[in-house]
């Protein structure tokens, strides 16, 4: 979480990449960079011990179980190290630079601000929503979820308020399952570049490669190559992908 101490952006202002839009109080954040101050300091003393231990035991002054705890320390200096940094590199991940003793959130990309939706002093946490809100007029992306692997050959179609609005360039889909609603989510770019407000509920339409057709899975044969029964003979085919209990195929 974080505490609002200024805001220096307000709503339809330019902002350009790494701009700061605020100074907050992050308490989580300075206690890991003090953690990682304190342990580079044990781990760097732990260090010197253990050089000089090797030393001794080298004259033959030095136990080996002196030995066996200081390199103990020091590798427990250095995990509580690790773990301080990564910390601290999840948070500047997200924009966030030091600022004497408080931090600076920075824009993510050039735009303009459209919203700021916290006021001075309050304090916001990650489930919360963001503080600022920017438009960076650049092309749309539109996050869909679909039951079966997507074909590579099909084209697709962007329909928002009842008409289609633009086709759409399959991007990517996720390649695991949703272990929630058992989908897997697929990234969509408009060909046209339309710029949709974020947020904005759609759906997405697939057409079907060419010469290809639905049938039902238990109309398929299990040899390879696949053929689908028919009342005429089996038919050669090629599977492109399944859902449910039917299949696509062409």
């Amino acid at each position: 979480s974080a505490n609002i101490i200024t805001l220096r952006v307000t709503p339809g202002e330019s902002v350009t990449l790494g701009q700061p839009l605020m100074e907050v109080m992050m308490p989580e954040l300075a206690r890991a960079q003090g953690q990682l101050e304190g342990a580079r300091l044990r781990a760097d003393a732990y260090a010197a011990r253990l050089k000089q231990l090797d030393q001794l035991r080298g004259e033959g002054l030095a136990r080996g179980a002196d030995l066996a705890e200081a390199r103990a320390r020091l590798a427990e200096a250095q995990a509580a190290a690790r773990e301080a940094e990564a910390v601290i590199d999840t948070v500047e991940s997200v924009g966030v630079r030091r600022h004497g003793k408080h931090y600076d959130v920075v824009a993510p990309l050039a735009g303009v601000v459209i919203a700021v939706n916290a006021p001075i002093g309050s304090t916001r946490g990650p489930s919360e929503g963001p503080v600022c809100v920017i438009s960076g007029g650049s092309a749309s992306r539109v996050e869909a979820r679909f039951a079966f692997t997507l074909p590579r050959e099909a084209s697709y179609e962007l329909w928002a308020l009842g008409k289609r609005q633009s086709a759409l360039r399959l991007v990517t889909q996720a390649p695991e399952v949703s272990a929630h609603d058992a989908t897997r989510t697929a990234w969509f770019e408009l060909v046209d570049k339309t710029d949709l407000p974020h947020g904005t509920s759609v759906r997405v339409r697939l057409r079907l490669p060419p010469n290809s057709w639905v049938v039902p899975q238990h109309s398929l044969s299990r040899e390879e190559p696949a053929a689908v029964v028919t009342a005429r003979g089996p038919i050669q085919v090629e599977v492109l992908t399944t859902f449910g209990t039917e299949a696509l195929v062409r």
